[in-house]
């Protein structure tokens, strides 16, 4: 049943209620920081979608994606109670890592960027 739940459209959806939750109460509390707060928060999604980009146009060939067995986009809430949803091709594991670890960097660092040099 949790399985369900938390898929990553459901997941999506609860952070984004949760944030505009906390934007009220900001709001609410301290109208006087809300632009504020706003504005940080924009320029931290648009850095992190920037660095997103800034990965796939870098690295066109070796996305994390590019190491599954199969296609995920053909079903993306594919659950089974054993198995990994989406296997990695045999022996390029490292790669798979590699290539997420890569992308985290570089979007934490244009959101750090960014955040810091305001």
């Amino acid at each position: 049943m949790f399985k369900l739940f938390w898929s990553a459209w459901r997941w999506g959806v609860v952070c984004l209620l949760v944030t505009l939750v906390l934007c009220f109460l900001l709001l609410f509390f301290s109208p006087q920081q809300f632009f504020v707060i706003h504005y940080k928060f924009v320029l931290c999604l648009l850095s992190g979608f920037v660095g997103f980009w800034f990965d796939k146009f870098i690295f066109p060939y070796a996305r994390p994606s590019s190491y599954l067995q199969d296609f995920w986009e053909k079903n993306p809430q594919k659950h089974k109670d054993q198995d990994a949803d989406f296997p990695i091709v045999l022996d390029y594991e490292k790669s798979f890592c590699t290539a997420m670890i890569r992308r985290a960097i570089l979007v934490v660092g244009t959101m750090l960027s960014v955040s810091l040099g305001l």
